[in-house]
């Protein structure tokens, strides 16, 4: 049940993430002049927005849309009382947030290969499959950092939240051109650009991805709703 719940309140942001990442593949489908550095610069930034709106609202009943809610929803108080663990809840939602992440990304990077063509992406289907997982794993950072906002905002505010902590984060490490550096990937790193998978910010994603999780379970279970 809680599954298809969690489905049900996601399903929609699936299929928003979709339609927002189509609009420059079109275009640039349309374009003959269009290259796989200028794309993978607008879409790039897209992906972080899509971690932060796939990402779960921890135990908390979210809105299909991304429309202010005032205070919870009377379906969480539902949730609260059922003999779940809230750490079970919260684990359900990530993995069905993530499921979606993972979809969106994997789209995306075999979108950019089919639209330009292989030969103009200098890229196989298989490379973007993993340039698409790698986009993934770096986003985690961006995804749990979502989630930990979830607590204490509403599905609105918790995008606007994310984007700018994401954006003060940018502002911060704007000038490390450390391999490290979580932001690379999505700027001057662009693996449809460089070729190089980006397993050093890969790891400091799961890293700090790590330390968001135990920081939002920790708040999770002692929270009073």
């Amino acid at each position: 049940m809680l599954w298809y719940k969690y489905w049900l309140e996601t399903r929609w942001r699936l299929v928003l993430v979709l339609v927002v990442f189509g609009l420059p593949l079109f275009a640039a489908s349309r374009n003959a002049g269009a290259t796989v550095a200028n794309l993978t610069a607008s879409i790039s930034v897209l992906w972080i927005v899509t971690a932060s709106m796939t990402a779960g609202t921890g135990i908390k009943t979210q809105s299909a849309t991304l429309g202010t809610v005032k205070g919870l929803h009377n379906s969480t108080y539902f949730t609260l009382s059922l003999p779940v663990r809230r750490s079970t809840l919260f684990g359900i939602r990530t993995i069905v947030g993530l499921s979606v992440m993972l979809v969106a990304m994997l789209v995306t990077s075999c979108g950019i290969c089919l639209v330009l063509g292989s030969a103009k992406a200098d890229v196989t289907l298989a490379e973007a499959v993993g340039i698409g997982l790698a986009m993934f794993v770096c986003c985690l950072a961006f995804y749990f950092m979502s989630s930990l906002l979830s607590i204490y905002l509403d599905a609105q505010w918790q995008l606007y939240g994310s984007m700018l902590v994401a954006g003060i984060g940018w502002w911060l490490t704007r000038s490390i051109h450390s391999p490290f550096n979580l932001y690379r990937p999505f700027g001057e790193a662009l693996p449809f650009v460089t070729h190089i998978v980006p397993w050093e910010a890969m790891v400091t994603s799961v890293a700090v991805a790590a330390v968001l999780i135990v920081v939002t379970l920790r708040i999770i279970e002692t929270r009073e709703f």
